[in-house]
């Protein structure tokens, strides 16, 4: 062949490879126009985020000033906060050496105090002879005191803090606060709930937290309900022992139809279901307690309180 017949032959091969090439970009781009958006995300890592659920603010206190708004909140059980009985613990078994409020006997110290990073504190503290003495007094006082709260009171060694909401929350709501545990040897902090005063029994009861101090220097948590079967036998169900950090902590609880989840920093827990009773509204009640659960009294004798910085109640 000659030069120039070569030559052309080249031109021809030259431009039919642009036009193929060409056609073959035209119809990637076409077939990749025809796929769903999902079906380009093939390059990328395997993580969604999600919308935040949008939830409305039922009721919430973030303790902005030196106080709760006690508008909101009650010093002892309701309805019975005149009630000297109703404000000390022992009663139930469970190994509490504390009085409540001490404050209510009108000379005692607040145990309800400014939180060092802010929010509150409720703080627990070796009782003084004054208060030992308001106590007896006000022990002499009422004459219809029952004898195990006569007991209870008369043992005490220990003042700290009982508050109550006075609204009570409804199922299908999510009940959450942000929490530091006190650093007390024996200290037994208490984030739980209670039918309302117009329902109130016991159980059911729903701890949204108990934080103990352990033995070994960890800090546990539990997040249980308490609950009679269909035989009148006294349970127990709920998550298993979490170990925490002595930093804040946020726990929750979410209460549904027949279910109830328990939430520990953001991240559910467990679901357990709900047995009966667990549907009327109910109250959150924070305290810090000493001995019971946690390790003995005789291990502190400096103060020693449970943070809360927020506490606020939603639904969706």
């Amino acid at each position: 062949m000659s030069l120039g017949h070569n030559h052309y032959r080249r031109y021809l091969r030259s431009g039919l490879r642009k036009h193929r090439n060409r056609a073959r970009t035209f119809a990637a781009l076409a077939l990749l126009a025809c796929l769903p958006a999902h079906a380009h995300t093939h390059t990328h890592t395997h993580t969604h985020t999600h919308a935040p659920h949008r939830t409305t603010v039922v009721w919430h206190d973030d303790f902005g000033g030196d106080q709760p708004r006690w508008t909101d909140w009650s010093r002892c059980a309701q309805p019975w906060e005149d009630k000297l009985s109703q404000c000390s613990a022992l009663v139930s078994g469970s190994g509490e050496e504390v009085f409540w409020n001490p404050a209510l006997l009108g000379g005692g110290r607040d145990p309800v105090v400014r939180g060092a990073e802010g929010g509150i504190m409720l703080l627990a503290r070796p009782m003084t002879d004054t208060e030992r003495a308001l106590l007896d007094r006000e022990m002499a006082r009422q004459k219809d005191l029952q004898p195990r709260y006569r007991d209870a009171l008369a043992n005490a060694r220990w003042t700290s803090a009982w508050m109550q909401t006075r609204p009570s929350f409804a199922i299908g709501t999510t009940v959450s606060a942000m929490i530091r545990p006190g650093a007390g040897a024996s200290s037994w902090d208490g984030l739980w709930m209670l039918n309302d005063p117009a329902h109130r029994r016991w159980p059911p009861e729903i701890d949204v937290a108990e934080v103990t101090n352990e033995p070994d220097g960890r800090m546990h948590v539990r997040q249980v309900i308490h609950y009679r079967d269909e035989t009148g036998q006294f349970r127990t169900a709920g998550c298993p022992i979490a170990v925490i950090p002595r930093d804040w902590i946020t726990v929750s609880v979410t209460r549904l139809a027949g279910q109830i989840r328990f939430g520990l920093n953001g991240v559910e827990r467990c679901r357990i279901p709900a047995p009966p009773g667990f549907g009327d509204p109910m109250n959150l009640i924070l305290s810090e307690q000493v001995g019971g659960l946690a390790a003995h009294t005789d291990a502190t004798t400096v103060p020693f309180g449970l943070e809360v910085r927020w506490v606020k109640v939603t639904r969706p």
